[in-house]
């Protein structure tokens, strides 16, 4: 896992609506969101829907959110899930807000007997105390099931006090994926009087004939020459 500088801010709000505003059904199955604030008894808000689901200036639990997203995507030899929030606030001390993003019924990324590519990345600013991500597939095709995990957790920590921290980190992995299964990203976050924004990917996807990692390659390219842009 590597920290890197990263442009997503407020001026991404307006995307964020727009497609929040234009939810097509796209995805697999099941796309299911929990928010969770540890302070409070029980799951606090749940989204759900086909393909995509989003909300704008909402509550959850003590936590304040701008916004959130999160969409699913089933195409020929992928499957992808994606998450982006917008400044998490608030919380009380001693608290976690636990974001859990699912969805079930995934075949285009599936590769059995062959095995899987799987690629994992995050990026965030503006960062609270703690987060941590983990992403997970689960051949069972269970909602919010975490048979494998995809690497490790990405953790990053606010030593500095600043408002504009920023922070990211890829994972990847490889599984033999029989259709059908799920996907799932967990995000915990502890109370801060920054805001926190993160922008999170998974993405299953079939071995090339004749390359085999040429899909994950080039998209861990594209992830790092973003970095590169970004320390320059």
């Amino acid at each position: 896992m590597s920290f890197m500088s990263n442009n997503l801010s407020k001026s991404a709000l307006g995307a964020l609506a727009a497609g929040i505003m234009s939810l097509a059904p796209v995805g697999a199955q099941a796309l299911t969101v929990e928010f969770d604030d540890s302070s409070t008894a029980g799951v606090d808000s749940t989204l759900s829907g086909s393909g995509s689901v989003g909300t704008l200036s909402t509550s959850v639990g003590t936590y304040s959110l701008l916004a959130f997203s999160a969409s699913s995507f089933d195409l020929a030899t992928e499957s992808e899930l994606n998450s982006v929030s917008l400044d998490i606030s608030g919380g009380v001390a001693g608290s976690t807000l636990t974001i859990r993003v699912s969805d079930t019924g995934y075949s285009g990324g599936a590769a059995a007997p062959l095995i899987s590519q799987l690629f994992f990345d995050v990026n965030g600013t503006a960062l609270g105390d703690t987060i941590s991500i983990s992403s997970y597939v689960d051949d069972s095709d269970t909602l919010f099931g975490t048979g494998t995990q995809i690497g490790s957790t990405i953790t990053a920590t606010n030593t500095s006090g600043s408002s504009s921290f920023s922070w990211g980190g890829t994972e990847l992995g490889s599984l033999a994926l029989s259709p059908t299964f799920s996907i799932t990203q967990i995000i915990e976050i502890t109370p801060s009087s920054n805001r926190t924004s993160f922008d999170a990917k998974t993405v299953a996807a079939v071995p090339l004939p004749a390359g085999g990692l040429l899909l994950l390659t080039a998209l861990g390219g594209v992830a790092a020459l973003r970095r590169k842009r970004k320390a320059a």
